[in-house]
């Protein structure tokens, strides 16, 4: 992901539910300044445990 443009990646504590993770990434981006409100932001995640989990790649505007 580095190698995107524009893409910063951020490494949290365990989130533990997407309401949680959309919540978080939101928060982080407005704080550190790399958005601002109305900005358009893709939040992707994925697990590698448990067998199942499905990878998410979302829209949002802040």
């Amino acid at each position: 992901m580095v190698l995107s443009k524009g893409v910063v990646p951020q490494l949290v504590k365990e989130i533990t539910s997407t309401d949680d993770f959309y919540r978080l990434g939101k928060e982080l981006a407005l704080q550190s300044g790399l958005a601002h409100k109305g900005d358009v932001v893709v939040m992707v995640s994925g697990a590698l445990v448990p067998s199942g989990t499905t990878n998410t790649a979302s829209v949002h505007v802040l």
